[in-house]
């Protein structure tokens, strides 16, 4: 949950900075503001996510290598539940198979809110040598995340099996 917090702590520092610099993206995408005047905010707007970038960039590996490590260990407990007839669970089994489901269901949604973002990232690579960069970071970040919590869908459909068996 802590390399969560600080994956969303990078995303929430990703956004103020796009906000704080949306006006001037704005105003240097006027009809007839100077090139150089573009990529001055151009280049203001890529030192400025480049801390957050690199935050997301960690913040998202520790979050993958414990990803590994919980990977494992809900496989073998889903596998175990799975070769022991249910009337000899621990009582605890049926509520932690509900908490799967449900954490299955709350990263799809977390999933799909952030994956929304992935396309203006991209864009935001295309736009200069400056912001290439950081915009990558991001993307890899993300997709890393994405890769890993895509096992919740498997684990999500076999506690589902040993529910209503």
């Amino acid at each position: 949950m802590d390399d969560m917090a600080d994956v969303d702590a990078a995303l929430v520092d990703l956004a103020a900075m796009g906000e704080l610099l949306n006006e001037d993206m704005v105003r240097a995408g006027l009809p007839g503001t100077p090139m150089s005047a573009r990529l001055v905010v151009i280049n203001r707007f890529a030192k400025a996510i480049e801390g957050p970038a690199d935050d997301l960039e960690a913040a998202s590996g520790r979050f993958v290598e414990r990803m590994n490590i919980t990977a494992d260990v809900l496989s073998a407990f889903l596998q175990r539940a799975r070769d022991t007839p249910r009337d000899e669970w621990p009582d605890e089994v049926d509520e932690l198979l509900g908490q799967v489901i449900g954490t299955a269901r709350d990263v799809r949604e977390s999933a799909d809110s952030v994956q929304e973002v992935e396309p203006l990232i991209k864009m935001l690579g295309m736009t200069s040598r400056q912001l290439r960069r950081p915009s990558r970071k991001i993307g890899a970040s993300l997709r890393a995340m994405f890769t890993s919590l895509a096992m919740f869908e498997t684990w999500e459909s076999t506690a589902r099996e040993l529910k209503q068996n």
